[in-house]
């Protein structure tokens, strides 16, 4: 945008009709105070916006104390180069006219952006006047915007697929990571609980089962019962005689057997006590052994030999005392003696109970041994498969990890770049509309301007008008408005530190000179 001629009549301090044709580039007014500098780059604002300098659009003596209507004619180019005039009147009749039509904000607006928009770059003390809040909402407005996948695009190959897709909201991504971390740190120390239960289980000591050693005593002893029980159905003395006779060979049988085992048993206590006076023979060969681990061995297996010895012995003893008891009884029932015939039942009775509650009460304990080990087994399997998991969220966990690390990264990165590409229209001036925390790798908001390395709240006027005016210029750049620039008090720099490619009036105070338009 192009102003190229103002005319106004009944404008505050402009009584009589007052007009100015300025160049395309840099225009300076000259004039003593009060004479109506400020009113010229104010009449233009008005004309376009309704408002003063600083956006009050309820200005106070707007119409000149002498006159009933004010106006203001403004003849400017626009960024196609078409020729346009607006007209503002206030006063009997309130009349905003563009090109010979009635207009509103909505046509004006094309021309200019926004209100804001266009008072930070046409007047740089209106920048100054806003409170810090408005003046990062203003900048954060023509921040460039860097798309979620064009930042995707920034990463490696390597971090994309880290990274998975684009994120839309990368600060909410890493919000919810880390919210996904602190349920995957749950969900481990319930997994450690559980496997803690589990060896508690495994490590628990267990009793080894207990055989029955007594089964071939009580079914004898159940035989004898039996078989007394059954001695009473026959009166025959023959047929008793011929029990007796079976019973005199059964018992030559179990003398014969016991005298075998004694003669093995002591056969095999020699090769024991041999073994243990270090002068092993083998048996096969009848060389002196020298091998430890085959002397051991054979010792074992030795032993072994002499327990099941001693274990057929104590049997045959067994069986002799019964085939002896049941010789007695048939004796007896044959000299008509029935009395041993019942107390050898009720002792029967009572070993047989015994017998069987001894039995009992082992199986009953190998049971549980064996619930015991079952659940031994299960807690096994548990502890295995709560292992996997805890691997499953070790893995799940550092996926997570390196995903925030590359959010945060790219969370920098699209800082930079938006910083770099709002630099290119800044001198001196630095901005921060953001800064990450070093701690969360998270884009926080901030604001904060720079100007030559020094706060913005600390710099003098001039300063802050140089500032001001790279800020304009910025803001120009950004939304590509190409509007004028009207610097009001001029005299306060004598120099700026970028070059304006846009159009430029100035207001400087000269001591007693008239209002001239120089240049």
């Amino acid at each position: 945008m192009i102003i190229k001629s103002l005319r106004m009549k009944g404008f505050k301090g402009f009584e009589q009709e007052y007009s100015l044709n300025f160049n395309d580039k840099v225009n300076i007014i000259e004039g003593e105070n009060y004479l109506g500098k400020t009113t010229i780059g104010e009449a233009i604002c008005w004309c376009f916006l309704g408002c003063n300098l600083f956006g009050n659009e309820k200005t106070a003596n707007l119409v000149n104390n002498n006159s009933k209507t004010a106006y203001c004619e403004v003849n400017f180019l626009d960024n196609d180069n078409k020729e346009h005039i607006v007209f503002r009147s206030k006063g009997k009749e309130n009349n905003v006219i563009l090109d010979g039509h009635k207009a509103d904000v909505e046509m004006l607006s094309k021309f200019y952006y926004s209100k804001k928009i266009f008072l930070a770059i046409y007047n740089p003390y209106y920048f100054n006047s806003l409170e810090p809040k408005d003046q990062r909402e203003l900048l954060k407005s023509i921040l460039p915007v860097i798309n979620y996948k064009e930042a995707f695009n920034m990463l490696s190959q390597e971090e994309q697929e880290i990274l998975l897709e684009p994120r839309m909201d990368l600060n909410q991504f890493i919000k919810n990571t880390r919210e996904e971390l602190k349920e995957l740190d749950k969900e481990e120390m319930n997994f450690e609980g559980k496997i803690q239960y589990a060896n508690s289980i495994i490590n628990e000591l267990i009793e080894k089962e207990v055989k029955f050693e007594n089964e071939g005593l009580l079914a004898i002893v159940e035989k004898e019962y039996d078989f007394v029980i059954n001695s009473n159905m026959t009166n025959d003395k023959e047929e008793i005689k011929m029990h007796i006779n079976d019973l005199n060979n059964k018992i030559k049988i179990q003398r014969e057997k016991k005298e075998k085992y004694e003669r093995e048993r002591k056969e095999i206590e020699e090769i024991i006590s041999s073994i243990e006076n270090n002068n092993t023979i083998c048996p096969v060969c009848h060389a002196k052994m020298l091998n430890k681990a085959k002397i051991d061995e054979m010792q074992k297996e030795q032993r072994g030999k002499l327990n099941q010895i001693n274990k057929n012995e104590k049997e045959c003893d067994v069986i002799l005392k019964a085939l002896k008891m049941q010789m007695s009884i048939l004796n007896g029932k044959l000299n008509n003696n029935t009395d041993d015939k019942t107390e050898r039942l009720e002792e029967l009775k009572s070993k047989i109970l015994k017998l069987k509650l001894e039995k009992e009460k082992i199986e009953k304990n190998n049971y549980q041994i064996q619930i015991k080990l079952q659940a031994i087994e299960k807690a096994k399997n548990d502890v295995k498969e709560l292992n996997k998991a805890l691997e499953e969220i070790e893995n799940t966990r550092n996926i997570l990890k390196k995903q925030i690390e590359v959010a945060k990264s790219l969370n920098i990165r699209i800082v930079e770049k938006q910083m770099k590409k709002v630099s290119d229209y800044l001198d001196k001036v630095k901005l921060a509309f953001f800064k990450i925390d070093v701690d969360t790798g998270e884009i926080k908001e901030c604001y904060k301007i720079l100007y030559d390395n020094k706060e913005y709240n600390v710099l003098s006027l001039s300063e802050k008008l140089r500032a001001s005016l790279e800020i304009s210029n910025l803001v120009n750049k950004r939304v590509e408005l190409k509007a004028p620039i009207f610097i009001d008090n001029s005299e306060s720099i004598t120099h700026y530190n970028k070059k304006f490619d846009t159009q430029v009036i100035l207001a400087k105070v000269v001591e007693n000179k008239a209002l001239e338009l120089v240049s």
